[in-house]
């Protein structure tokens, strides 16, 4: 092979210069392996440096054609790469003010100018810069690692530490927030305007057949356990009345509601009753109880004619004066329900029977009997459940209900198609997986602060405050759903 060839070959292919052997050709041959080899080097720099030539280019157009974007007031990419590329990261001491749970990992966030958290560093170290702790350390000493995008550290800068509240209030204020109860209740709304008439039809006489079997053996128990138990009962009315009937009650009604009745009552009853007397005639009763006390014959007849007045004049009368007894009475109430005394009494005596633990004991030990351990209640549910009528009408509700409660289910948890909600992946995180419990974050010191420092001079400059945050502060961890 001439050496015109091998740099025609090492041209198109610079890979086989390194196959070329100065060895493959006998001795004295034209092939000079020492020039091959020179002219094999000379290509592949020619390459290399075509190569960065291209490169170069290529850089300057696309810098010349998004400079626009990176460098404008309306864009921070730039800035953002700059300080990710050239500030390196910071590493602060954390002096928590109280003890705290902590972790290796817990995020630090700050409030940029559009008014939302960014994550600006992690806590790297805790409880001390020797410890090898990873788990959760109740500590008041932290390191924390603040990235290069974190602001610049001022002065008076502290930190806050926040917590994810362990309560399913919280949960539930989560899951279903004000808009998600709006929308649960507009479809449970209009799926029972459509098919409540339906299923109530052909629910109504199964529920009524099996109320009436379960009602009778509920009863039949109850009663047979508060006999068995007759003799406690008896030892609580015993007490009651002593206490609360003869100790309480009876003066009250002497001395409270007694003169009431009696002031509202009187003048009434002495009315109707002169009323009643000037219709009775002592000459009839008279001479009929002389009668019946003699031996004649024919008795009873002061007796019919006591039942003759009553009937004919005494009955009337009290007839017509009954609207005045009922506002008699309706005024005795109104005074009674408006009495402090009577109101304190009769509270105090209700509260005190509610919470009579021996009561209380005696009625859970009777329900438990009548519902838990009962046999027949037992039974007549299984069969209840098992009966072919229900079991039709419940199907025939699941394929008119079905539509809406899978429409909630996705509202609330998600679909196959969406993946999870936001708000049910923030539960999965926290609960299941354990994640997103604590987060602190970095505030700037007011103004006042600055010009106040002397709660700063022993403060180390390298060292942040950490003080306690508010527990209402809404969870910063928000996980968006992405359409897939």
């Amino acid at each position: 092979m001439t050496i015109v060839g091998v740099v025609q070959r090492a041209e198109r292919n610079p890979g086989f210069c390194t196959r070329v052997l100065p060895d493959s050709s006998p001795a004295g041959s034209v092939l000079d392996s020492h020039f091959v080899s020179k002219q094999c080097f000379m290509i592949s720099k020619t390459r290399i440096i075509v190569g960065l030539l291209i490169w170069i280019a290529l850089l300057i157009f696309v810098s010349l054609r998004f400079a626009h974007n990176w460098v404008g007031s309306e864009s921070v990419a730039s800035r953002q790469l700059a300080r990710f590329a050239f500030q390196p990261r910071s590493t602060w001491d954390l002096e928590f003010k109280f003890r705290s749970n902590i972790r290796i990992g817990d995020p630090v966030f700050f409030e940029n100018e559009a008014g939302r958290l960014v994550n600006i560093g992690s806590l790297r170290q805790v409880e001390s810069p020797v410890s090898k702790q990873s788990d959760v350390t109740y500590t008041d000493w932290a390191s924390a690692t603040f990235y290069s995008t974190a602001p610049d550290v001022e002065p008076g800068d502290y930190l806050t530490v926040h917590q994810t509240p362990t309560s399913m209030d919280w949960v539930a204020r989560y899951l279903f927030p004000p808009a998600r109860r709006q929308e649960i209740a507009r479809l449970v709304a209009k799926v029972y305007a459509e098919h409540s008439q339906e299923i109530m039809r052909d629910l109504m006489p199964i529920l009524q057949e099996a109320w009436d079997e379960i009602s009778v053996i509920l009863r039949d128990e109850v009663v047979a356990s508060i006999r068995k138990r007759q003799a406690e009962f008896e030892r609580l009315g015993v007490r009651y009345r002593e206490e609360i009937v003869d100790g309480e009650l009876v003066p009250l009604v002497n001395e409270e509601i007694w003169p009431l009745v009696q002031a509202q009552a009187q003048p009434l009853l002495e009315q109707v009753g002169e009323e009643i007397w000037q219709r009775a005639s002592v000459w009839r009763f008279g001479w009929r109880a002389i009668y019946d006390a003699s031996p004649l014959p024919r008795r009873n007849l002061t007796k019919q004619e006591f039942s003759r007045f009553l009937e004919t004049e005494a009955m009337p009368i009290i007839v017509s004066n009954l609207p005045r007894f009922l506002e008699a009475q309706q005024v005795v109430l109104e005074q009674i329900v408006k009495n402090p005394r009577v109101i304190s009494v009769l509270r105090d005596s209700l509260l005190r029977i509610g919470g009579d633990a021996e009561l209380q004991a005696l009625l859970m030990d009777v329900l438990r009997e009548a519902l838990f351990e009962n046999p027949r209640l037992h039974v007549a549910l299984r069969n209840f459940w098992r009966r072919p009528d229900l079991q039709r009408v419940l199907a025939l509700t699941d394929q008119r209900l079905e539509p809406t409660v899978v429409r909630i289910g996705e509202s609330i948890f998600g679909s196959p198609y969406y993946g999870v909600t936001p708000e049910f992946a923030r539960i999965l995180r926290n609960k299941i997986l354990l994640k997103d419990h604590r987060w602190l974050i970095l505030h700037r010191a007011d103004e006042r602060s600055r010009q106040e420092p002397m709660s700063r001079d022993h403060q180390d400059p390298h060292t942040l405050i950490v003080l306690p945050g508010t527990t209402t502060m809404e969870n910063p961890f928000y996980y968006p759903a992405r359409e897939r």
